[in-house]
């Protein structure tokens, strides 16, 4: 065996023997002709059968080496938008992945009117535009021009004021100016944007306010005049599957294409949810129908949005892949399907954390990683089939090898692709041995597994060698303050001719993981195996529990039985495997006579009065579609309550994901459900992986500074009786707080929260009591307070939280309570409540308040709490560190500095704007230094200027032992930004930087 380019060359000893194989006549054929030979009589020869010559081997197809290569098999473009801010920073990751990975691009902003036009009608800048066309040409990527009408980023004069004639005229003129321009460097343009509305009617924009639907034709028409050679779209969002909008759509579309409208295709943006995107076959049959119209089809804007998940991030980006890949193989079920664009490819630069939310919905890392999803567009252009909906994600991100071997390493710690031989797309993993030692191929996988979980395992292996030997698929896992141990998935007899499946499951039990190491073994030494088609996929999948407790549910998944749960009223449950999301059952609420039966569990002794649930369920219908709500009737004192805890449209056909979330009420509840509720009578419902758990909420320290009362009680007080440290119970420790002798139902002990009182600030309080000389009684959280210019016979009590307390055990209490909008004079928190005589014992005393951000901060990303997405350094090195924190578990920590200027940099350029002020703070520390001065920076340029660094407030004094806020004010230069970022800086070379809770927002005006 030859392996020549990283691929395999296989020779074959029969086919040579049969190329070197020469007849008699041939030989005869090579006689010198110049010679008479005598005539010979004249013989019928006999027949003599001729030995086949077997073909050359064909050549083997090329390795795949970047996402370009993979869409090229596929006779695709893969495109993406491209930010200009960015990519005149000059940031080298960014524009090499560029130009690696993609050959079509669409510029984000600056081909959009209002980017063309930024202030009057007669002036049009074309700069930013011909300099991002010119890199596409440099860099032999096809261009497509967006939006030439668009109701959003339209210039100011293009509003209510003109009249029809005006804007018809504004709308030509920029047409003509733009389009004609570009001719022959642009390959296609997005001519209509969005002109339908959420609600399938077209959009009420200035455009159809003046013009009505006319203006779409005509702009197409203009277009086409302008520049007969690009191609034209129609380009729009939730339009991906069929749905009223899409099907508004498809009616305006055919319109246009009976008019005669020169319209040469259709986009579809997919900014898709991963909690409920389309299918692979929803997608396909929505193309096909415009398809049908003579039009082309692209996906032009693909992202996808993952925070919605209940998941854990790998789960997360698992399920991310299993949609982009869908969406590629519903552009490939097309052959009129050109491109597929993602919007963007790194998170670090998403327009999405600024309109949703902090999410991670492109291709790569913030740090510029390929993500999961990567991988999902090579095995999509190359052919290989997406999940089905409803199949567990595959946590292996590259198990083809279609593109690379990341994560993967063989024997001699290489991993080489080969296109030889594949079980599916066009390439395998080749692992080679040794004259000693078996082929080897394994992945860490330590990240990937979950405790207390069941994966399927699957690996598709072939000899490279002999006919037929035995080959394994193992995981090597290693738990904390445990040897490692080697678990032994499958091993089957694997031959040369075809690819031989090893399939089994990995039982996790309860394991703090050190190590895990999926690894494929070949039979023997000097025995070569070829590997595709790897996976590691969960038969359950489990909620994430970071920001939340575990699930609070016993039995979620229903592969055992039914217990716990009921049918809500009369309805029944039953266990079933008619419909099932994962594993083998799910549960079924049938008999259903009224709209609010389905499904129930009781959750009375699960809760907390006052706590935050979220809520998440796969649900589905036994026909038709409808949608299912989750709900929960909570009695009070006062009667019941019900709380709608989600609700979500669900079908026949697929599974839906049903996510709410639910704050209860702050009362001694005496009943709490949860049940599924709301399609017709007589339709069941069906409910599988239930999660129900509670809120853990950013918290701050606990203010009570003696909350176990192990010496004393100082910090507390009494309004009547007596107040004392006991031993007689503990909740921990050895002591208790004991209010004893009680003349009156509302007293109790009591806490000052004044000194720390932030008027309309939420606090969290928990507490564990018990009582004496009564079997149970009610105690409460209430609060007084009294503001100023108020008088004793003024103040206010509320209760924020009640339990039964009992004399035999502990019993938890929490609430929670903000205080009012006032000049605080006094601020008591008391628990009271049982009968005169009854004695009051309290324990582990909390009461914190939630650490928030605040709404107006204009960093996408200010705690680092998920990350330093959005953040960089020129020249060190910063990450998320646990090593200190201002608020939450986690900062931002810059090291390896090796210049004073080095920190923390944030690009602020298109968020922020000219000529305005804004005020900067975050809060530091240092480290490798008893102290240094940190200040707030700024860095901005003006076109066609060069750029200028200006401190925006004076250095403060930082230390190594404790937090520092370090804060500016600034104002941006009235001029046409092309850069604007904001750092801290100063700090010694050397030392390192700690950032945390950074602040920027619109100065106040006065």
């Amino acid at each position: 065996m030859n392996i020549i380019n990283n691929k395999i060359k296989l020779f074959k000893p029969n086919a040579l023997k049969a190329a070197l194989f020469v007849t008699p006549a041939l030989l005869l054929s090579a006689c010198d002709d110049d010679k008479k030979q005598p005539t010979p009589p004249a013989v019928t020869p006999p027949v003599v059968e001729q030995p086949s010559v077997e073909e050359p081997p064909t050549p083997p197809q090329p390795l795949i080496t970047n996402l370009v290569e993979a869409a090229n098999v596929a006779n695709k473009r893969v495109g993406a938008a491209v930010s200009n801010g960015v990519l005149n920073n000059n940031e080298t990751d960014y524009i090499n992945i560029l130009k690696a990975e993609f050959n079509y691009i669409t510029p984000e902003n600056i081909g959009k009117w209002g980017s063309i036009q930024k202030s009057t009608s007669d002036v049009w800048d074309f700069s930013a535009l011909d300099s991002m066309i010119a890199f596409a040409e440099e860099n032999e990527m096809a261009f497509k021009g967006h939006a030439l009408v668009w109701h959003r980023q339209a210039p100011n004069f293009v509003n209510s004021d003109v009249t029809p004639e005006e804007l018809t005229t504004l709308i030509n003129a920029h047409i003509d100016a733009l389009a004609p321009r570009y001719s022959g460097q642009i390959y296609a343009w997005d001519v209509a944007n969005e002109v339908m509305g959420d609600d399938a009617n077209y959009r009420d924009s200035v455009f159809f306010e003046k013009l009505n639907k006319n203006y779409i034709a005509d702009s197409f028409i203009r277009a086409h005049a302008a520049d007969p050679e690009a191609k034209l779209f129609y380009n729009d969002y939730s339009i991906d599957n069929i749905n009223a909008k899409s099907a508004a759509v498809f009616t305006m579309i055919t319109e246009l294409v009976n008019a005669e409208v020169p319209i040469d295709g259709v986009g579809f943006q997919m900014h898709l949810d991963a909690s409920n995107a389309p299918s692979t076959q929803q997608m396909t049959d929505n193309f096909q129908r415009f398809v049908d119209l003579d039009l082309d089809v692209n996906i032009s804007e693909i992202d996808v949005r993952l925070s919605s998940l209940p998941w854990d991030q790998v789960t997360k980006l698992a399920i991310q892949q299993q949609v982009y890949h869908r969406a590629v193989n519903a552009c490939m079920n097309i052959e009129r399907c050109d491109a597929v664009t993602v919007w963007g490819f790194t998170d670090k630069y998403s327009w999405i954390d600024g309109e949703f939310g902090p999410d991670d919905p492109l291709l790569y890392t913030a740090e510029y990683e390929r993500k999961p999803a990567y991988y999902a567009l090579a095995d999509g252009f190359v052919g290989i089939a997406a999940d089905a909906s409803g199949v567990m994600p595959n946590l292996i991100a590259n198990g083809n090898f279609e593109i690379a071997t990341d994560g993967w390493t063989t024997l001699d710690e290489t991993a080489l692709r080969t296109t030889i031989a594949q079980k599916n797309g066009i390439t395998s993993l080749i692992a080679s041995s040794t004259d000693t030692s078996k082929a080897t191929a394994s992945i860490d996988i330590t990240t990937l597994l979950k405790a207390n979980n069941v994966y399927d395992v699957e690996a598709w292996v072939m000899l490279a060698n002999e006919t037929t030997l035995e080959s394994s698929v193992n995981v090597i896992l290693e738990c904390l303050d445990e040897e490692a141990q080697t678990i032994v998935v499958n091993s089957a007899v694997a031959v040369n001719t075809e690819f031989t499946q090893l399939a089994g499951t990995l039982t996790i039990a309860e394991c703090d993981f050190v190590a895990a190491t999926l690894v494929i073994e070949g039979p023997a030494a000097n025995e070569d195996i070829y590997i595709d088609a790897v996976s590691l996929r969960p038969q359950a999948l489990l909620p994430d529990t970071e920001g939340f407790s575990d699930n609070i549910l016993a039995n979620s998944d229903f592969e055992v039985d039914a217990s716990g749960w009921e049918g809500y009223d009369s309805s029944e449950v039953a266990i079933t495997t008619t419909k099932v999301f994962a594993g083998t059952q799910s549960l079924v609420g049938t008999s259903r006579t009224q709209e609010y039966q389905g499904p129930s569990t009781n959750i009375l002794n699960l809760v907390e009065s006052g706590a935050t649930y979220q809520l998440f369920a796969r649900t589905a219908i036994s026909e038709g579609s409808a949608q299912v709500k989750a709900t929960i009737s909570a009695t009070c004192s006062d009667g019941v309550k019900y709380l709608g805890t989600g609700a979500v449209e669900s079908s026949a056909t697929d599974w839906a994901l049903l996510a709410g979330e639910v704050t209860l009420p702050n009362c001694a509840m005496s009943d709490a459900i949860l049940y599924f509720e709301g399609p017709a009578v007589g339709i069941d419902i069906y409910v599988d992986n239930v999660t129900f758990h509670k809120e853990e909420k950013n918290l701050g320290p606990n203010l009570v500074s003696n909350n176990d009362f192990e010496e004393n009680t100082e910090g507390w007080s009494v309004w009547g009786g007596t107040l004392a440290s006991s031993t007689n119970y503990a909740n921990t420790g050895n002591s208790s707080a004991l209010h004893s002798d009680r003349t009156g139902t509302w007293q109790g002990p009591v806490f000052n929260l004044q000194p720390y009182a932030e008027t309309g600030k939420t606090y969290e309080i928990t507490t564990y009591a018990r009582i004496e000389n009564a079997a149970e009684d009610l105690i409460n959280i209430t609060l007084k307070t009294l503001c100023e210019g108020d008088t004793e016979e003024d103040a206010s009590y509320s209760q924020h939280g009640t339990i039964t307390a009992t004399n035999g055990d502990w019993t938890k209490l929490t609430g929670s309570l903000v205080l009012p909008n006032c000049n605080l004079v006094s601020a008591d928190v008391y628990f009271d409540g049982p009968a005169i005589g009854v004695d009051i014992y309290i324990d582990s005393v909390s009461i914190t308040s939630e650490v928030t951000v605040d709404p107006d901060n204009l960093f996408t990303n200010s705690t680092f709490e998920s990350g330093v997405n959005g953040w960089a350094t020129w020249g060190a090195n910063i990450e998320e560190s646990t090593d200190f924190a201002h608020t939450g578990e986690k900062s931002a920590l810059v090291n390896s500095r090796a210049n004073n200027w080095h920190g923390p940099v944030y690009d602020f350029f298109g968020t922020g704007t000219a000529n305005t002020t804004y005020d900067m703070s975050g809060w530091i520390r240092v480290a490798g230094s008893e102290s240094e001065d940190i200040s707030v920076n700024i860095k901005q340029t003006c076109e066609g200027e060069e750029a200028l660094y200006v401190d925006a407030g004076p250095a403060v004094t930082v230390s190594n032992s404790e937090w520092t806020e370090v804060s500016g004010t600034f104002t941006t230069p009235d001029c046409n930004l092309t850069e604007l970022s904001v750092y801290f800086s100063n700090a010694a070379v050397g030392v390192d930087m700690y950032l945390d809770d950074a602040l920027i927002k619109l100065a106040a005006v006065e």
